[in-house]
């Protein structure tokens, strides 16, 4: 039997480094899920090597690196590095002609010698824009600021689902002396949702440059409060109040999305930035929970 970790290897080894899509075949369970992905009529592997053709075809030369990596009982957390120079559209970006370098953080559960789901995050988007603008004359515009953002808003989006994910295949688990409680950190979540990222997007809203303090989770708080507490109550309101942040961003104008605050020694954020840094936050607590110390 395979190890989690051989087998994620195996994976970046033959689908991304030798580019034989085909082997996702034989990699993945009949009943692969990947989360990342939008649902497809023919099922999650055929969307897999779409939406793997589309991103080979696009960069010519692509280096794929394992930066970091986590394994445990039946599943592997990958911190990727990738480089590329985009040659063809992708993700609605016209050809930079510019080598694009990105990373990711790849979940991947197995099931025997298989992979029988996975998660995925990455900033490729962001850093295409960033190419593409530096690259040509040609003013990208509206459509361009439209995707960017909506792409964020669907990654936000999906936060959710990922941390339910988690908790699923990792279980629930109390506190330790150097880990946090399950309850915990989905109750963090949900309260950072709230006093931080609305708070932060309501500052935005009404304050010229408002002023945003430095914070930083409280363990022992959380604790107090959440760790007794149902993890799937506390799953649905965070789910709750995220969506009701991806609400409030779908309804902002591009002006909206420029307003500007001030972080005590981090330099002045945008929404998209501000949103940008919950993002990477949900990230890591999503690893947190499975088990990873990324």
């Amino acid at each position: 039997m395979s190890e989690p970790l051989e087998l994620a290897e195996e994976w970046l080894e033959k689908i991304w480094r030798r580019q034989k899509l085909e082997a996702v075949e034989q990699l993945c369970t009949e009943n692969y899920t990947d989360y990342t992905l939008p649902e497809s009529e023919d099922g999650d592997i055929a969307q897999f090597q779409e939406y793997a053709r589309a991103l080979l075809d696009a960069f010519s030369g692509l280096r794929v690196e394992l930066a970091d990596s986590y394994e445990d009982v039946d599943y592997a957390i990958l911190r990727v590095e990738w480089r590329g120079t985009q040659r063809a559209e992708y993700l609605d970006v016209a050809p930079t002609e510019k080598t694009i370098e990105w990373s990711s953080i790849e979940i991947l559960r197995a099931d025997g010698n298989q992979i029988v789901e996975r998660w995925a995050q990455n900033d490729l988007l962001a850093q295409l824009l960033q190419a593409g603008e530096s690259a040509s004359e040609t003013d990208f515009g509206e459509m361009q600021r439209e995707t960017e953002h909506a792409a964020l808003i669907s990654q936000l989006a999906e936060v959710p689902n990922q941390v339910r994910a988690a908790v699923r295949n990792s279980g629930v688990h109390s506190a330790t002396a150097d880990t946090w409680s399950t309850p915990a950190v989905i109750g963090h979540l949900w309260r950072t949702e709230r006093n931080i990222w609305q708070a932060r997007l309501e500052q935005l809203r009404n304050q010229d440059e408002p002023y945003f303090d430095f914070w930083e989770p409280d363990r022992v708080a959380c604790e107090e409060e959440f760790g007794a507490m149902d993890v799937n109550v506390l799953l649905d309101a965070f789910e709750f109040l995220r969506n009701a942040t991806c609400d409030y961003l779908r309804d902002l104008s591009d002006t909206d999305w420029e307003r500007r605050g001030v972080r005590r020694a981090l330099g002045d954020v945008n929404v998209a930035e501000l949103m940008q840094e919950a993002l990477q936050h949900d990230r890591d607590w999503i690893a947190n929970l499975a088990g990873a110390q990324l």
